[in-house]
């Protein structure tokens, strides 16, 4: 039962004297002397009980007394809606957001992506082109000029003996040797990916956290 009462008194007079009632200050105080006493005394009486003890104070009159019940039972239920305190919110929890990133750092992640392609792209351009270099051929000191014919060589009783034939040495082509700007060259390129790959997972592992915590006040919340 509302215990406010004594706030919501003067509505009833109100309405009362809306509908033709003659309510005067002696029966407004002597209300308040009664829901004050009951409210001390202990829980306050039902509705039938409290409509039958204040029509004994407002009502003065065979019709007042017909015409109480209607005006009485319409502020009581305006009343208990007042004082009822309202139904806490349902509050529902939004559907988590798993776009891990905005619009800026999908541009900033994709820039990072199109640098390393492209450094990557070229460092293999330039070791194909260093591996497929031609090589100088050496010059035999014993050889003429390009535009000049060697003479047939002589041939003496000698060599024209039959010796076994020995099997062709092994052709071993010359090791290539890089500049000494590759190696850190290599060393930066890995390091840039490197970098971007621990900023993505980073990013990552932030937005999940926010993601979780939000979810866990929600739940909290509700």
């Amino acid at each position: 039962m509302p215990s406010n009462i004594e706030t919501a008194l003067p509505n009833l007079v109100a309405a009362l004297r809306r509908a033709g009632f003659e309510v005067g200050v002696e029966q407004y105080l002597a209300a308040c002397d009664l829901v004050v006493s009951l409210a001390a005394h202990g829980p306050m009486p039902g509705a039938e009980e409290l409509r039958a003890t204040l029509a004994g104070v407002f009502c003065t009159s065979p019709r007042e007394q017909a015409k109480f019940p209607e005006v009485f039972h319409g502020w009581y239920r305006h009343w208990q809606g007042e004082a009822e305190p309202p139904p806490p919110p349902v509050l529902t929890a939004e559907p988590p957001n798993w776009t891990f990133f905005d619009t800026a750092d999908t541009w900033r992640a994709w820039l990072w992506v199109g640098l390393v392609c492209v450094l990557l792209a070229g460092g293999g351009y330039w070791l194909s082109l260093n591996k497929t270099s031609v090589q100088p051929e050496p010059v035999n000191p014993g050889a003429g000029a390009p535009g000049e014919k060697n003479p047939p060589p002589s041939v003496s009783p000698q060599s024209q003996r039959i010796t076994p034939r020995q099997p062709p040495e092994p052709v071993i082509a010359p090791p290539v040797y890089l500049p000494g700007w590759v190696a850190p060259v290599r060393v930066a390129w890995m390091s840039v990916a490197l970098l971007w790959v621990v900023w993505m997972l980073w990013r990552l592992a932030l937005r999940y956290l926010v993601l979780a915590r939000r979810r866990a006040c929600q739940v909290i919340c509700v």
